[in-house]
């Protein structure tokens, strides 16, 4: 529509006849005639820029190139029917060598090219995710026609769906609304995963979630925290799931079922952690391989509201502390610079230091530095001091964390998570 528009205008202005422009530009009458009626409307909506990218090219038209373009697209939907990621730069090498291939010399698949392409054909770019390429619908068809007879005797209750999934607990968005005039720069990404092991039933009867980090005991855990915790908290060096985790959470989950007088079904994926068992209160049933994207219950939808819910309460937390700190993204920095300190196993002295010159050991300069940020941020009498006081708490941070940094490089990191968030209340 943009070159038509263009085309129009110009060819019209050298004294062009409306019938040949047509045959030039591969356009209608009517579209002539209309671009002409507005041309100064268009002319100058395309310089200001404010031409909107679905009117440039409203009406696919028919160029010379025009077969290049077919064999493009079928090429395109073949690729796509067998899952091929396709990226502009390969299209763009396609859409080159078919034009050889038919002895066009002068075609140039340009970015320009590309775009309009893109646009007359109506493709996205989309990042392509989860495991629906591999599924073989057969075997789903199978599956959902022995369905019937293995829940045959169960109610929907007692029938069970369990899923893991990686939680980048600390990730903020990476979209945000900006204005036209602020460059969108954004934080470091937050690498800091846990694995939660989901599980429900038919009737949407939840069982207590399964988290697994990576340490046994964090700091953040009060003694009795973990009893006040509505998850199962379990541990290892990756927080990833093993198979003794779960089949513990196997033998929990019978034992409770015992207890209750259930006998229950528990479906779930075949991967390397599942491992088989034989419970006297429970029978396991695996799903095929790669098909739980069609199959399982879990991935429908249910892991994913449970990210978004988890992700709106985190921003939540961070809507009501924003006030306290420079930027949105200062409370998990503050995470951060606490993870960063590096702590001892050992009491030992620092090397080459003295007990005249030995610094306060990082957890009476952590404990320091809260008592100054907690004192700062409930105080209300403090006044325009309130600033002083959250520089002075961040400051000792900084620089217990560069003291430790430099003096011990093996040892164990630890954090301070509680100390920016509230305690679960006793119930």
């Amino acid at each position: 529509m943009e070159t038509s528009c263009r085309g129009s205008l110009n060819t019209r202005n050298a004294g062009h006849k409306v019938k040949s422009i047509q045959e030039t530009l591969g356009v209608g009458k009517t579209q002539i005639y209309e671009t002409l009626k507005n041309k100064v409307l268009i002319l100058a909506r395309y310089e200001r820029g404010s031409l909107p990218a679905h009117r440039k090219l409203l009406v696919a038209q028919r160029t010379r190139f025009s077969t290049v373009n077919d064999r493009v697209l079928e090429w395109f939907h073949c690729c796509r029917a067998k899952n091929f990621p396709l990226t502009g730069s390969l299209i763009r090498e396609k859409a080159s060598s078919i034009a050889k291939s038919m002895g066009i010399d002068d075609f140039e698949a340009s970015g320009g090219w590309l775009q309009k392409f893109v646009a007359r054909h109506q493709l996205t770019n989309s990042i392509l995710c989860g495991e629906g390429g591999e599924v073989k619908i057969e075997t789903v068809s199978e599956w959902k026609g022995k369905l019937s007879g293995l829940i045959e005797g169960y109610s929907a209750n007692n029938i069970f769906n369990c899923d893991e999934t990686g939680l980048f607990f600390r990730t903020l968005p990476s979209r945000s609304y900006v204005s036209k005039c602020e460059s969108a720069k954004n934080g470091k990404l937050a690498k800091d995963r846990i694995t939660v092991l989901l599980a429900s039933s038919m009737a949407g009867e939840k069982l207590r979630p399964l988290v697994i980090g990576k340490s046994a005991n964090p700091r953040c855990f009060t003694k009795d925290y973990k009893q006040q915790m509505r998850v199962t908290y379990e541990a290892n060096r990756k927080a990833w799931m093993t198979s003794e985790i779960f089949l513990k959470w196997l033998h929990q989950l019978n034992n409770k079922m015992v207890i209750q007088n259930r006998k229950i079904l528990l479906f779930m994926d075949n991967c390397g952690a599942h491992v088989p068992a034989t419970l006297s209160n429970m029978k396991i049933i695996f799903f095929p391989p790669n098909t739980t994207s069609h199959l399982q219950p879990m991935d429908a939808g249910v892991i994913q509201n449970v990210k978004l819910q988890y992700r709106k309460s985190m921003l939540k937390s961070i809507l009501l502390n924003m006030d306290e700190y420079y930027t949105a993204t200062e409370i998990t920095e503050l995470l951060e610079q606490t993870t960063n300190v590096i702590e001892s196993e050992e009491e030992d002295d620092l090397p080459g230091s003295t007990p005249d010159n030995k610094p306060p050991s990082s957890k009476e300069a952590m404990r320091m530095a809260t008592k100054i940020l907690r004192y700062a941020q409930e105080s209300p009498d403090i006044g325009d001091e309130r600033d002083s006081y959250l520089q002075l708490a961040r400051t000792l941070y900084d620089t217990q964390a560069n003291i430790l940094i430099n003096q011990r490089m093996h040892a164990t990191k630890q954090s301070k998570i509680d100390k920016f968030f509230p305690k679960v209340a006793k119930t």
